[in-house]
Order: structure tokens, then sequence, then C-alpha cells
């Protein structure tokens, strides 16, 4: 696909400015395609897709960045809520450590080893099965320091199991005047893309944290993400992902709260996974088409055979679009931008 680039007005949810680059927009349907194939689900495909229209409160969706600060938006700026994600990830996981996770174990264990934090308190968003702060607490910092959020039952309960307090509760909701200027650290991995209503979330982190304390935020790489949708893998969708997050983004809030960033990185490259990741998200982009090879292949019920014609499927895809491949190669982009503020 190309990106629209008409110039429209939408304002920004970072920055506030109204002028915009449309990059392309979808209907209900081909979101509710990009999570649950029509062919193989037809009853969760429908239900999903009258929810999405119920969030959206129609049947069509924007995609725009911000020319001012490079924001990309879903526009409605409308993030999916507890229906969505039943519907559209019934078979979902939850990853286990990642890079994001390694780097702020690093700097996290570094301030502890110079002192500049000592048993500090620390709060993870969306904190999945609870891999990260297994790693931290009790290793750097006593469990009773630690609070995580999750709505996952089953993340939950495992969180809790370890020995770690953990709210099934949206954190802009929390109000709990214990937890004013209670926090050294917070970490949000791979959540912020998800959320809306940024306008309460970051005062909400202002009033939790202390002064000071260390934000540790990942997000998906928006170069990664404009690469995929530019050839043939898959888009980012909404309202699963609502908005990509550019360093520039990260400036503008630190100016409104008068925050630092203290570091900012992108993933490193990693040509097997990234290679292995991009074949895959070109194969399930293709096969969201009605009536295509690789439709017809993801449907059969036959494990052997539907690995087998897969195999040749993407043979032939790399063989075919050997100069997108090679794209792929010369620019590098690792999966995830991470960044440090501090309030």
């Amino acid at each position: 696909m190309d990106y629209d680039l008409t110039s429209v007005k939408a304002p920004c949810p970072v920055c506030y400015a109204d002028k915009g680059l449309l990059l392309y927009s979808i209907n209900s349907a081909q979101s509710a395609q990009h999570f649950v194939l029509k062919e193989k689900n037809e009853d969760v495909f429908f239900k999903l897709k009258s929810h999405i229209e119920k969030l959206w409160r129609g049947g069509k969706c924007r995609i725009i960045r911000c020319e001012n600060c490079s924001f990309c938006f879903a526009d409605p700026f409308i993030a999916g809520d507890s229906t969505f994600y039943r519907l559209a990830y019934q078979n979902g996981g939850y990853p286990t450590w990642k890079w994001e996770h390694q780097l702020t174990y690093q700097i996290i264990k570094q301030m502890v080893d110079t002192r500049r934090l000592n048993n500090f308190t620390l709060l993870e968003i969306g904190a999945g099965e609870g891999a990260f702060v297994k790693k931290i607490a009790p290793s750097l910092t006593d469990k009773k320091n630690v609070m995580c959020t999750e709505y996952s039952d089953y993340g939950l309960d495992k969180i809790k199991d370890y020995g770690i307090d953990c709210l099934s509760k949206d954190i802009r909701k929390l109000d709990d005047s214990k937890l004013k200027n209670y926090f050294d650290v917070v970490c949000l991995f791979q959540v912020l893309e998800h959320m809306d209503d940024i306008d309460t979330l970051f005062p909400q982190l202002a009033r939790l944290t202390k002064n000071k304390a260390s934000i540790f935020i990942s997000v998906p790489n928006p170069r990664r993400i404009e690469f995929d949708e530019l050839n043939g893998a898959l888009l980012d969708m909404p309202p699963n992902h609502i908005g990509r997050w550019h360093e520039s983004c990260f400036h503008h809030l630190c100016q409104r709260y008068s925050w630092k960033l203290l570091n900012h990185q992108v993933e490193p490259f990693n040509f097997g996974m990234m290679f292995r990741q991009f074949l895959t998200y070109r194969y399930l982009r293709k096969s969201q088409v009605n009536k295509s090879y690789e439709n017809f292949i993801i449907r059969i019920n036959n494990n052997l055979l539907r690995k087998l014609l897969t195999s040749l499927s993407v043979t032939g895809d790399i063989l075919s679009s050997i100069p997108t491949y090679r794209k792929l190669i010369s620019n590098q982009f690792g999966n995830s931008l991470f960044v440090h503020l501090e309030t």
C-alpha cells in the first residue's frame, strides 16, 4: 500500500495541533478481519465488527500523522475495551523477557548500586503475568514495595500468587490518597500505544510519582511499523493500537509536565528475528484477503498440509519480493522504542 498523505484537520492528542496527514482509512470489517478471519469464525467476526462500530460510533476510522509532533493516531482516538480484547484475542499469550525489560533492569540496578535508589517503590502498568517485576523483586527491592495493574484474570492471579499486589483497575481511575507522590519508578512496557485519554494518564502519573522519579516506557518502533505497512506486512490496526509514539512526542510531554527525557533508544536490529517476523506479517496480511491463496491455506485443518503449503507460499514470497527484503536488511529497524523520563 501507499500512504494517502492528504492534508486533514484533526486535533493531535499529544501536542493539540490540528494539521495532519491522512495515512489511510479503514472500515470496521477490515479491522475485524485483521483479528478474526471471517472465513474461519464468522460468528465471532460479526460480533467483533459490531463491537468495533459501537466503539467508533460508526463504521470507519482514519489513521493520521500530526505534522507538528509526528504522533500517528487513530481517529476516532478510542481504545479497545475488555469486550474487544475478549473477542479479538481468544488465544492470547504473554511475552516473557524482552529487550526493554533487560535495559530497564540494568538502569535500575545501576541506580541501586550507586545508591540513587534504595528500597524503592515501583508501579508497572499492564504487567502481563509479571515477568519484569519477578526479576525486580525481591532482588532489587522488597515485594511489598511493588504494585501492578493487569486486566486479565490469568496475569493478575500469577502476579498475586508470586506475592505482589496487583489491581484489575484502570490506572487513570486509581484514587488512593496513600499513593500520592508514592512511586520512585513507573513502567509501561508496550502499553501506551493501546491507551486513549492521555490527558488523564500523564497528570495521573505526575500525581503518583515522587519528585525525580523514573518513568520507563517502551512502544513499538514507529519506523518499523511504517516499513511494514508500506511493504505488504500487517497494518498497525485500531482499536488495538491507536497511537504511534515517536521520540518527538515525548519531548512535547516533557515540556508540558516539566519532565526530562534522560534516555531514548531503539531496539538493536536482530536479522533472524526481524526476518521471520516480517515473513509472518506479510503472510498474515495476505491471509486477510478473501479467496487469496493464503486465506485458503490458513483455513486448512490438517496441520501437516497447512504447514507445507505455508512454507511454499512464504518461499514464493521471498523469491518474488527480493528488493523488499533487501530494504528490510538495509534499514535495520528494531522492534521497540524505549524512553526514560524523569519527573
